[in-house]
């Protein structure tokens, strides 16, 4: 069983946080936001903290945190051995390091808060620093999806700009 620490309390993280406990492969040990207030309603079902220091060790660390904090956050995990990964479409893999395990997990959709999402059909892109740590990340995304692709910061970047294109075209 992959054990998880979600940091981020946004659309994505709740996402995550709900595919993640319909399987049995995966398991959520915490969840940490800077204000307990936004996951305070999840305190019955996932230790719940606003302390970096008292994040519990898990297999991966997922920042589901806005671009501009992910570096910032990341930075304050250092200390841990598990994988370190976010889940944006434009950020490089680079900016999680020096942490020795890195990776991103893209799910490849819009969320919001009051739609409910098919993870099973949601593509989630991967990428890693080894090859160890990328089979990891595919078998997190495989628990949840089953489309999962391996590709690399510049094709995430290319497919996260289209995707923004496609999306406000259309709602335009």
């Amino acid at each position: 069983m992959i054990s998880v620490v979600i940091l981020g309390a946004g659309n994505v993280a709740t996402h995550l946080y709900n595919a993640f406990c319909k399987t049995k492969n995966v398991s959520v040990k915490q969840w940490f936001n800077r204000s307990l207030k936004s996951i305070d309603a999840y305190k019955n079902s996932v230790d719940i903290t606003d302390d970096l220091l008292a994040l519990k060790d898990a297999d991966i660390y997922i920042l589901a945190v806005s671009d501009d904090a992910i570096y910032t956050v990341s930075q304050l995990l250092t200390h841990k051995k598990g994988l370190v990964i976010h889940t944006s479409g434009s950020v490089s893999l680079e900016t999680l390091f020096p942490n020795k395990n890195t990776g991103v997990f893209y799910p490849l959709q819009t969320f919001s808060k009051n739609r409910e999402v098919d993870f099973g059909s949601v593509p989630i892109c991967i990428e890693s620093n080894t090859e160890p740590n990328l089979n990891l990340l595919e078998d997190l995304g495989n628990a949840i999806s089953k489309k999962v692709h391996k590709i690399d910061s510049e094709q995430r970047k290319t497919l996260h700009l289209a995707a923004i294109f496609a999306n406000n075209f259309t709602n335009h």
